[in-house]
């Protein structure tokens, strides 16, 4: 479960993780980044695979690129969960939202941000795909739709499993089907 808090209040945001217990589902850590800031926007998409959740905050900025976006990733031990690295794009650039949506299988994530323009398409939207090696995370690819055009915000929604990603565009109904 995640919470950024509503509109006009500080959304630094924050990812919970319950577990079940019995019939009951029990709260067993609150993750925050290492690096949080007002209005990073962090929960805004979560996704879990055996002991590795990758957790977005599309409006994560720095200095350079308000909005770029990051998606963090964070491993369990025991019953512990610590934030084992911050993802974000090779290419990054201010309003790409990297990290809107997030999805996990074993050691691949890919990452969604729709707000990426790609040459003089305005939010057309990429995804990313990076992989664990050990405990460091690599970009692998960057994918575009091969029929892309401007607002069609491909990487609104992603989905993995095995060597297969979707990627889903928000505005359009436009979406591709990748094997890796």
């Amino acid at each position: 479960l995640a919470a950024f808090g509503p509109t006009g209040q500080s959304q630094k945001g924050a990812a919970y993780v319950y577990i079940k217990s019995g019939s009951t589902w029990v709260l067993q850590q609150k993750l925050v980044p290492d690096d949080g800031q007002v209005d990073d926007l962090f929960g805004c998409s979560v996704a879990i695979s055996g002991d590795t959740v990758v957790i977005g905050a599309y409006a994560d900025s720095n200095s350079s690129f308000a909005h770029h976006g990051s998606a963090y990733i964070f491993t369990r031990t025991g019953t512990n969960w610590t934030q084992q690295q911050k993802l974000t794009a090779d290419d990054m650039a201010a309003d790409d939202r990297f990290g809107n949506s997030v999805a996990i299988d074993g050691n691949t994530v890919i990452v969604g941000a729709e707000g990426d323009n790609v040459a003089a398409n305005v939010d057309q939207g990429s995804a990313y795909i990076f992989v664990r090696s050990g405990s460091v995370w690599s970009q692998q690819a960057h994918i575009t739709a091969p029929d892309a055009a401007p607002d069609d915000r491909f990487g609104w929604s992603v989905a993995i499993v095995g060597d297969t990603v979707f990627v889903h565009g928000g505005v359009l109904p436009k979406h591709v089907k990748y094997g890796l």
